[in-house]
């Protein structure tokens, strides 16, 4: 059975670390990149189950970056979670929404929530086994 695949786009070091700890520790297979940029090169080559997005990268932002994945064919029905350090404004949400984005999470966010988006939108890492009845 394979492992499902997850792309984070995260700039901060850190924060990518954190996320690719707790997701490896969980089954997943875990892709990551620096920015906007790179994250749609990686999202078209890996084609990921999922991908955590950054608002706020250099030489693309996670707006422009989703803007880029859902004019793709291969790219346009991956879920993607938006990552924003920013006070939420009242009109963030609907944007996230309109733009494409599965869900809109602020930082600082207990990982163990991100994982809990994740499965909730994709399941478990690898998929559960058939277990045959007796009968």
């Amino acid at each position: 059975m394979s492992r499902k695949t997850i792309l984070i786009v995260e700039d901060n070091y850190d924060n990518r670390a954190i996320y690719a700890a707790i997701l490896g520790r969980a089954g997943y297979h875990v892709v990551e990149g620096r920015n906007g940029v790179e994250g749609v090169g990686l999202a078209i080559e890996h084609r990921p189950d999922l991908i955590i997005m950054d608002l706020s990268m250099p030489l693309l932002d996670g707006w422009g970056a989703i803007a880029a994945l859902r004019d793709d064919a291969r790219t346009a029905s991956i879920p993607v979670l938006a990552l924003s350090a920013h006070v939420v404004l009242d009109g963030d949400y609907r944007r996230s929404q309109e733009a494409g984005f599965a869900a809109y999470l602020t930082k600082p966010i207990e990982p163990k929530d991100v994982l809990h988006e994740i499965v909730s939108r994709i399941g478990p890492a690898r998929p559960e086994p058939m277990v045959e009845q007796e009968g």
